[in-house]
């Protein structure tokens, strides 16, 4: 049986969060929004179709984190991105040592990434929205040089259908809406954060991560992150000394002035 993300036309018809049109009144605009964001997080509230230990890196967990790869091979596709939390940590971090960009236009440090994988496709497409919301294909295509600017990761959500998996990402590059529409059996996810940041820090970094993270994973902010890792240091007796930073680097960008 085919896929129904093949019979997908309009970005309404994959089940996420609406495009409303402009061209209705306020008030029906106000009373279609109440319900459409209703269903959402009713969908939202409902048990994932991944493994528990999956789990954390999907329902848009992922949000505002950097596009880093996008790849498919025989039936296995590959998401890559560099996670906003281990981002955030990172920048505290390298502050707190003394690391200090050699230009002025600079943002983000990493990669430090996550890869979500999706399993046995039996369908896939990647498109974009024309004027009128219309999904037209779309080829995703990454420079060489790594950097937040790429695109980044909005939103993703799920479908089951046929004992399948539909994973639905939403992703924001170049100023447009794409989406990545697949059909699968199984998804799972890699967790390389920890790698990325022992070899931008040093081993040391791992205990101060692992802090930081039962602290303020599931709710944080700037402020607290640089927070608790100054906390973790003084806990295990850190001192910048004992970070090698030999191979951490910020990704660098061009001034838009």
């Amino acid at each position: 049986m085919k896929s129904w993300l093949k019979d997908a036309k309009r970005v309404n018809d994959l089940g996420g969060i609406p495009y409303l049109k402009s061209n209705i009144p306020w008030e029906e605009e106000q009373r279609r929004e109440a319900v459409y964001l209703e269903r959402w997080l009713v969908k939202q509230s409902k048990p994932i179709p991944v493994k528990t230990e999956y789990a954390p890196f999907f329902r848009s967990s992922m949000h505002d984190s950097w596009l880093v790869g996008s790849e498919r091979k025989d039936q296995t596709y590959n998401l890559t991105v560099s996670c906003i939390f281990a981002t955030v940590f990172a920048e505290n971090l390298g502050d707190i040592l003394g690391l200090h960009p050699k230009g002025l236009h600079w943002h983000f440090a990493g990669p430090f990434r996550v890869i979500l994988s999706c399993h046995d496709i039996y369908y896939q497409r990647t498109a974009e929205l024309d004027l009128s919301d219309w999904l037209k294909f779309y080829r995703i295509e990454l420079p060489e040089f790594k950097n937040f600017e790429q695109g980044t990761f909005l939103f993703d959500w799920f479908e089951e259908q046929d004992d399948r998996i539909q994973w639905i990402v939403n992703l924001w590059i170049k100023g447009e809406n794409v989406y990545v529409l697949t059909d699968c059996k199984s998804l799972s996810a890699t967790d390389l954060r920890e790698v990325d940041l022992t070899k931008a820090f040093g081993p040391n970094v791992a205990k101060v991560w692992a802090d930081v993270r039962n602290a303020t994973e599931k709710d944080w902010h700037y402020v607290l992150v640089r927070k608790e890792i100054q906390k973790s240091m003084t806990a295990h007796g850190l001192t910048p000394q004992d970070f090698d930073t030999t191979n951490f680097r910020y990704s660098f960008r061009e001034p838009r002035y």
